[in-house]
């Protein structure tokens, strides 16, 4: 396997990383903390470097699966991962 080869696959394994990542949504009963959890997990081999915080809020947003949470979390200006745990808990009714 040639310099080419290794550095070519190594794009290829961070792609599918990143997808995995990205088609990540929050499972039925799954709690936020959990699910923040996989997120950090699944982000620590996509190699996002300083975006990796302000993405996985993203994600968290993106893959919510209660549509008023979502409404909620788009709505809030300044948006950072302790506020998205805040509002799940206020919106929802459910802990974190």
């Amino acid at each position: 396997m040639t310099k080419l080869d290794t550095y070519s696959m190594g794009k290829v394994m961070r792609l599918i990383k990143r997808f995995v990542f990205n088609k990540r949504d929050q499972q039925a009963e799954e709690i936020v903390d959990a699910y923040v959890a996989n997120l950090r997990v699944l982000a620590k081999t996509c190699s996002f470097g300083d975006l990796k915080e302000s993405l996985i809020k993203d994600r968290l947003v993106v893959g919510k699966n209660d549509p008023a949470t979502r409404k909620t979390l788009l709505q809030t200006r300044n948006l950072t991962l302790f506020h998205t745990g805040l509002i799940h808990f206020n919106v929802s009714g459910r802990g974190p």
